[in-house]
């Protein structure tokens, strides 16, 4: 999650134009997304840290960060994140939501 979401804002703070071109125009290839995304929970649900969740489990972990990260980028690619969030500042707060999505699926699963 954290590397492609540091690539997210990265791209998007690179090229907020070819950013917001591929946001606006990217729902063409759905399937493809789709696809990759099942890739993806498969890849998490081999993976120890989520040995104690479902499918349904993980699909809403990842969409509840995709929704955060996406949000963010587009925010970064717009300038509307505060003057004083440097590239540090933006990505901590990426990763501090990522936590925060899985501490509270754990919470859940008590």
């Amino acid at each position: 999650f954290k590397k492609i979401g540091k690539a997210s804002l990265m791209f998007a703070k690179t090229y907020p134009v070819l950013f917001r071109d591929m946001l606006w125009h990217g729902g063409t290839k759905q399937e493809e997304t789709r696809r990759q995304q099942t890739m993806m929970i498969d890849l998490l649900l081999d993976n120890d840290a989520f040995k104690d969740f479902n499918r349904k489990d993980v699909e809403k972990l990842f969409l509840n960060v995709a929704v955060f990260q996406l949000g963010l980028s587009t925010m970064v690619a717009n300038g509307q994140l505060p003057e004083d969030y440097d590239d540090e500042k933006t990505e901590s707060l990426l990763f501090e939501a990522g936590d925060l999505f899985m501490n509270a699926m754990k919470k859940e699963k008590l």
